[in-house]
């Protein structure tokens, strides 16, 4: 009796041992479970994850507060509650990639106010249950409007000319490169127009290099009004003017040189006195280069200015 007695006591403290422990794993399992929330609200990112039907299943503080819900509203909430349809889209295909197994970081602009987006660094993983199968993805979201928007500050001070606000030399041998590449590969018409204005050092001599300067922008948005929205234009150096025309035949080309010259010598300048420009143009021919191809048309501007100026010349 004593022994069974003894037993029972024995097994009752082994078992309230047990639950003991079992509580205390639970405690620190729960101790865990808030300090990792604490760490992913303060992580200074969006986290979040989404089931395989693109259905968000958790978000963190700063995710909700940008959604403007509450957490117990997370299940009712999709994408098309907070983002424009061209970013729903752009996520969709994004989250689609991301669940068949291939991990994403890119950029996602989000416009919610007309001029104001808003840019975001996505990184996102898959997420694999215990049977290796994915089931979710889990995202991680960074505001990085000001970087984009240094970014394309320092972009522009590097590909536009900053006198006339028309792309500079380098750009222009950038885009040169890309038509170029696709002239040869469709078999389809481009033009180069080089023009240079004509007597422009006795505009400096007599006026000044302030009125000069002022010259050379009017010149930039005269060309610029009239080119049409798949043409280039930029400053190829000093009072030098680079055109870049796609699809373009030689003869058309030569129209709007011609017009564009027209302009010019229309324009009543600051200086009071007439100014003039010459152009010399040149297509596009199979095995030309960014650099054989504007040898051609300063070879037809040498032509223009070498008879007198104020004419527009084609290479042949």
């Amino acid at each position: 009796m004593t022994a069974l007695v003894l037993f029972l006591i024995f097994t009752i403290a082994l078992l309230a041992l047990q639950l003991f422990r079992y509580q205390q794993r639970l405690a620190d399992a729960h101790q865990k479970q808030i300090r990792l929330k604490q760490i992913l609200d303060h992580a200074g990112a969006y986290i979040y994850t989404k089931d395989r039907n693109q259905n968000y299943t958790y978000a963190n503080k700063p995710c909700l507060e940008l959604f403007q819900i509450d957490e117990s509203n997370l299940s009712d909430f999709s994408d098309s509650h907070y983002f424009p349809i061209e970013t729903q889209e752009k996520l969709k295909v994004i989250d689609r990639k991301v669940l068949e197994g291939k991990p994403n970081q890119e950029e996602v602009i989000v416009e919610r106010e007309v001029g104001k987006p808003t840019v975001y660094l996505e990184t996102k993983h898959p997420l694999r249950n215990k049977q290796g199968h994915i089931d979710e993805l889990v995202g991680m979201s960074t505001d990085v409007t000001e970087l984009w928007r240094l970014k394309k500050a320092m972009e522009m001070q590097a590909n536009i000319d900053p006198l006339t606000g028309i792309a500079n030399r380098l750009k222009l041998d950038a885009l040169f490169q890309t038509e170029i590449d696709r002239a040869r590969r469709y078999h389809t018409p481009l033009c180069a127009i080089l023009g240079d204005v004509d007597h422009f050092k006795r505009v400096n001599d007599e006026f000044g290099h302030q009125v000069g300067d002022r010259v050379l922008i009017t010149i930039a948005e005269l060309i610029q009004s009239s080119l049409r929205s798949s043409d280039y234009a930029g400053r190829w150096g000093g009072e030098e003017f680079l055109l870049i025309c796609p699809q373009t035949e030689l003869s058309q080309a030569t129209k709007l040189a011609e017009r564009i010259r027209q302009q010019i010598v229309e324009h009543r300048f600051d200086t009071g006195k007439r100014l003039s420009i010459s152009f010399g143009v040149a297509a596009f021919a199979e095995g030309d280069s960014v650099s054989s191809l504007t040898t051609k048309a300063d070879r037809a501007l040498y032509q223009a200015k070498s008879g007198g100026r104020n004419q527009v010349c084609q290479y042949h």
